[in-house]
């Protein structure tokens, strides 16, 4: 394999190699991966001055003489397989026992983790599709089978996509196959080559005969490229399920959703390649890739030239020429409405496109809200002292005005008239006008998650004040809040969140999570609650109704738009109306984009999708990488401080898992395997378990799992509420966590380990109280609360009395305590690591005043969650888990009458 990031690391590490050492002529750089036979390598070739990839046989691989075999073929394999679009096999060696291959070093990223981002647009995956292709060609003419063809195993570079990781290659009928994977509980399930009848591959790109232990040949890859491009194309891949047992029954059973369905221009030329790609038998897909190639390379002209064959693509066309007759009808009664409305002169034309920019000096990322009249956009900025506020920009004017008043500010949506704002701030839900005034606060809320407002009842904000509930309805003018929803046991409902008015305003939709069925859907139930919820659309995100009857939505990263009649029945198949949209990785269904009555759309790029684990010293100095890149956090060290837990995302994937890194190399393990989210992972003060929060059963519940994975997972804890473990005493007795109560919002609480455990209350008020952490002798906690009316660092003796001490100065999260308890860190608000040196001898806790250490690049919109940061036993170094691509002043992106780009109802 050549160098990918995004490859996560299997196994420990397998060498002890370490920087600045040799292998021959070449100089170890830094460790970049794992793959199942080895190690990878960035290096310096000292002979030519180049920079290189080097791929190490593990040293507990290197006395099997199966692995020996098939490092040995991988090299035979590449050496074969000189091509533009495979990666280069440069050299062979070994030294003291070590074999390893050098080959050329890339840069770009996988395809994996591209497609994290969403679909490719058509000619990019056409273009990648034939690169793909012609390198199978080249291994098939060489007799070389790859058998793991998938998105990871492909490298996007200048030069153009490059094949990778020909480990698990053969270069003759071998009638053997032996399995790629590790068991969960991390032991290898490897056999040698003489074993029959099992499988190789990565389960969703596997062709049917291999997962039935049957002989792979080129028709196998063929299989898998069809999955590779199917992916490409709809961002999601054609088998799915939530077990390995769902996965393999998809592929021998069912069919894949057409490409049509999920992406309705798709020529029918290119679905009918992945579909005979995708065939169960391998008689009855392409025989070669060279078929395929030919095939795709008449598509790509076809595509570039605007031809098309006519029965085929008439329909197709039909529609993109509807959307684009309705667009251009819709721009031009807009412009004609801006005119009318606003006294423009009939020479004077309103803008197609425009680009909201937040002012200088002021960074604004996430959601915004585009009026009802469609000539007023709100976002939140911020300035130097990172606090949030509401900012409002006309669209015929150049320059955004803030609100006095908003500080702390989220998610605003406008009123039915477009002259005020509803909002969310310090745990409230607030209302104000733009002619001028302070807020008007309306209610308590606890962890809002959207509103909207409707003019049903002489004006009605229907709202979601809590992560884990359902919606509730007020008067805009305040009184008592009625509930709206209640959450479906039997579905396993986690949340309602997101709301919008659809036709007339008289019905909501919202988005709803769920643990049985389908996980994210969109309902609509009346305002006043008169009728049961239906069922409208499946979704990742809320959805938007905008006349005359378009429902706007995300997918992955890519915002839809689907005709639906007046009862929001869906008509036809979605659009895409934009690609790589903002979303929030840390809140289900978050996205960035609006609409307006008017018909105009808006929405954000880019966003946070990928982060790394990087080592830094006391100094802010960076020291180097641990483990893959993806999306998760850092969440708590080893108790002998030789691994790291942390919950993360794979590339493209859609839930989050516990993995087990090596504190030196960043090798990995998987430890929890399933579809839903397991998050917060805390070990115990032996080392030999860790405890996690799961939403499996719906809610986030408390779970324990052995370290090793030689066990199954066992719940702690159950309830209706949000539970989400903290830290686990130095005497292995009480297990802190958090639990989330609309009432009472987050508070902090202790489980008492043990046949007959139950959970019991610590810390409970109005504000919020979490991140508990245990001092290293257990007499005190440190933890956080907004009491003051921001978020600070405190300390209570344990267990809690009346006494408290503050700690941070001007707002503080996510306390960590060095081993030795003679320092306390935390982050300020500007993501800046603090220090305050404490004295574990004094009778009573003693602390000196905070100093700054270094700024991070953790993710501000965490700082309320998972730890973004550990820190080493002995204080000298820091891992924190820091942001890739963030744009801190991200434009929001105004297409006006866009939403009429669904097709005619049919």
């Amino acid at each position: 394999m050549c160098p990918s990031r995004e490859t996560p690391p299997p196994e420990r590490p397998l060498s002890g190699i370490g920087a600045r050492s040799r292998l021959g002529p070449y100089e170890i750089l830094q460790r970049l991966g794992a793959g199942g036979m080895g190690e990878v390598y960035k290096a310096r070739d000292t002979r030519l001055d180049r920079t290189v990839a080097i791929k190490v046989l593990g040293a507990h691989h290197s006395g099997s003489a199966e692995m020996r075999s098939r490092f040995e073929r991988e090299a035979r394999a590449i050496s074969a397989l000189g091509h533009p679009h495979i990666c280069t096999l440069h050299d062979v060696g070994e030294q003291e026992g070590v074999d390893y291959l050098v080959m050329e070093y890339l840069e770009g990223e996988s395809l994996a983790q591209r497609l994290g981002r969403g679909p490719l647009p058509l000619d990019q995956a056409l273009r990648i599709a034939i690169e793909i292709a012609s390198a199978l060609e080249r291994a098939h003419r060489q007799g070389i089978v790859h058998r793991d063809l998938k998105p990871a195993n492909v490298m996007l570079t200048k030069t153009g996509a490059k094949l990778l990781d020909f480990g698990l290659a053969k270069t003759a009928p071998l009638g053997t196959l032996v399995p790629a994977e590790t068991t969960p509980a991390g032991v290898p399930t490897r056999l040698p080559l003489t074993t029959a009848g099992v499988i190789l591959g990565t389960l969703q790109y596997m062709a049917p005969e291999q997962l039935e232990g049957l002989e792979a040949d080129a028709r196998s890859d063929v299989f898998a490229f069809g999955a590779v491009l199917y992916e490409m194309v709809t961002g999601r891949a054609p088998f799915g399920g939530g077990s390995q047992a769902s996965v393999i029954a998809s592929i021998l059973e069912r069919q894949p959703p057409a490409l049509s369905a999920l992406q309705p221009v798709t020529p029918p030329a290119l679905e009918r390649l992945v579909a005979v790609c995708l065939a169960k038998a391998p008689d009855d897909r392409w025989q070669s890739a060279q078929d395929v190639r030919l095939q795709l390379q008449q598509i790509a002209t076809e595509v570039g030239e605007g031809t098309a064959t006519a029965a085929d693509t008439s329909r197709a066309r039909w529609r993109e020429r509807w959307a684009w007759g309705a667009l251009a009808a819709a721009l031009a009664a807009l412009a004609l409405w801006l005119a009318a409305g606003r006294g423009v002169g009939p020479e004077e034309r309103a803008p197609l496109r425009l680009a909201v920019v937040p002012p200088a000096g002021v960074s604004s990322t996430g959601p915004f809200a585009l009026s009802p009249d469609g000539a007023q956009v709100a976002f939140v900025g911020s300035g130097a002292d990172g606090i949030g506020k509401l900012w409002v920009r006309s669209l015929d004017a150049l320059e955004a005005k803030a609100l006095p008043g908003s500080e702390d500010a989220a998610l605003p949506f406008w009123s039915p008239d477009s002259r005020s704002l509803g909002f969310f701030a310090q745990r409230q839900l607030k209302r104000i006008e733009l002619a001028g005034g302070p807020p008007e606060v309306l209610v308590e809320i606890s962890d809002a998650r959207g509103g909207c407002w409707s003019a049903a009842g002489g004006g009605t904000i229907v709202y979601s004040p809590h992560a884990g509930g359902g919606l509730f309805r007020i008067s805009a003018a305040g009184g008592t809040p009625v509930a709206l929803t209640q959450l479906d046991a039997a579905r396993g409902e986690s949340s309602h969140r997101w709301p919008s008015l659809g036709p007339g305003g008289r019905e909501v939709l919202y988005l709803a999570l769920a643990s049985r069925g389908e996980r994210y859907s969109v309902l609509a139930v009346p305002v006043d609650g008169a009728a049961a919820p239906r069922r409208v659309v499946a979704a990742d995100s809320g959805a938007l109704w905008t006349p005359p009857g378009t429902l706007l939505f995300a997918r992955g990263r890519t915002l839809l738009a689907q005709t639906v009649g007046e009862g929001l029945e869906p008509s036809g198949q979605p659009l895409p109306v934009a690609e790589d949209v903002w979303r929030d990785p840390d809140v289900d269904g978050l996205y960035a984009f609006s609409a307006s009555a008017a018909g105009a759309v808006a929405h954000r790029q880019g966003g946070v999708e990928e982060t790394r684990l990087v080592w830094y010293d006391r100094a802010g100095k960076e020291l180097g990488e641990l483990g893959p890149a993806g999306l998760g956090s850092v969440v708590s060290l080893s108790p002998d401080g030789s691994r790291v837990a942390r919950s993360f995302k794979e590339s493209g994937g859609t839930a989050t898992g516990i993995w087990l890194l090596e504190a030196e190399g960043g090798a990995a393990t998987r430890l929890t395997f399933n579809g839903w989210n397991d998050i917060f992972p805390v070990w115990s003060p032996d080392g030999t378990r860790i405890a996690f929060a799961s939403d499996r059963d719906g809610p986030y519940n408390l779970f324990v799992k052995p370290a090793d994975g030689s066990g199954a997972e066992s719940e702690l804890l159950s309830s209706p509420l949000w539970d989400f473990p903290a830290d686990w005493s130095p005497d292995g007795r009480l297990l802190l966590f958090t639990r989330r109560d609309p009432r009472t919002k987050s508070d902090v609480w202790a489980l008492e380990l043990g046949e007959e455990g139950k959970p019991r209350q610590l810390l409970g008020s109005e504000a919020d109280e979490l991140q508990p952490a245990f001092s290293p002798d257990g007499r005190h906690m440190a933890y956080i609360s907004d009491a003051s009316g921001r978020s600070e660092v405190y300390v209570q003796a344990m267990p809690p009395t009346s006494a408290k001490w503050q700690v941070s100065a001007a707002g503080g999260f996510q306390p960590q305590w060095r081993a030795d308890g003679r320092e306390l860190y935390y982050l300020a608000p500007d993501l800046t690591l603090m220090v305050v040196e404490v004295d574990p001898r004094a009778p009573s806790f003693t602390a000196g005043t905070p100093r700054p250490l270094f700024v991070t690049r953790s993710r501000r919109s965490n700082l309320k969650g998972e730890a973004s940061f550990l820190v080493a036993r002995d204080g000298s170094r820091f891992l924190v888990d820091s942001e890739e691509g963030a744009d801190p002043s991200a434009p929001i992106h105004v297409m006006l009458g866009e939403a009429a780009a669904a097709p005619p109802p049919r």
